[in-house]
């Protein structure tokens, strides 16, 4: 017999349950707290390269920062930090030699990547759309007005784990 059977059976049931409630509870009490929202401002660096100024708007720090472009291989320099109220920019990107400049496509991202504090991954999709121009490439046109949140699901034995 382990210790968990042991424990099991010296302890009454409704006390057991009552305190993996709590430990779940504290865990998604943490999870909410750190939870950041980082929000892209606009673009900062000149033409064929993107350094994007990110706000956070969400109540925890957000970690890791990555920006990445659909059809290019490169990622931007990572951000260690961006504390909860505060802006700053990334590192330069440069997709000169992506296809979005030479060919038409359909359903193009970008991507900013970040972590919370507790370690769960969370990502901002911007929609990006072509302008074709007269020598017959395309501009890439990026809406910061609107972007979909891409937020990790937690499991009841992840908030266990984070209720410490």
């Amino acid at each position: 017999m382990g210790f968990l059977d042991i424990l099991i059976w010296l302890v009454p049931p409704g006390v057991l349950l009552t305190w993996l409630g709590r430990r779940v509870d504290r865990g998604r009490r943490r999870v909410e707290e750190a939870i950041p929202r980082l929000i892209a401002l606009g673009n900062r660096a000149p033409e064929p390269s993107l350094g994007l100024e990110l706000s956070n708007e969400g109540r925890g720090e957000a970690l890791n920062v990555i920006v990445s472009l659909d059809g290019c291989e490169r990622t931007s320099p990572r951000l260690a930090r961006i504390p909860p109220g505060s802006r700053e920019t990334t590192g330069q990107l440069f997709y000169n030699d992506n296809p979005v400049y030479s060919q038409a496509l359909d359903d193009l991202h970008l991507h900013v990547r970040y972590e919370s504090t507790c370690g769960l991954p969370y990502e901002s999709l911007y929609k990006i759309t072509q302008q074709r121009r007269a020598d017959g490439k395309f501009n890439p046109q990026i809406d910061f007005g609107s972007h979909s949140l891409v937020e990790p699901r937690v499991s009841w034995l992840q908030y266990f784990k984070l209720g410490r």
